[in-house]
């Protein structure tokens, strides 16, 4: 099954997953807010997706993202903080 893909770099990184959190957390929020019919939540939520966009953004800056260029495999695991 592993055949199937090529060998990927997915960027596992604290920056990643901390944005993708963040703005999961923003769609849930529009979500509901559609669901209640609140044009406040839908703005709420999407306030809160670029929040986690400039989230992401900082802590790469902060040296938790990843590198640019593309990684070694033996590097493509969990990646601390880079400095």
């Amino acid at each position: 099954m592993s055949g199937i893909h090529d060998d990927v770099d997915l960027g596992h990184t604290v920056a990643g997953w901390t944005g993708c959190v963040v703005v999961l957390c923003g769609c849930a929020t529009i979500g509901v807010a559609m669901c209640a019919a609140s044009s406040l939540g839908v703005w709420l939520g999407i306030g809160v997706i670029v929040l986690g966009g400039l989230v992401t953004w900082a802590l790469h800056l902060a040296g938790w993202g990843k590198p640019s260029g593309p990684r070694p495999p033996e590097q493509w695991d969990w990646r601390g903080r880079t400095r």
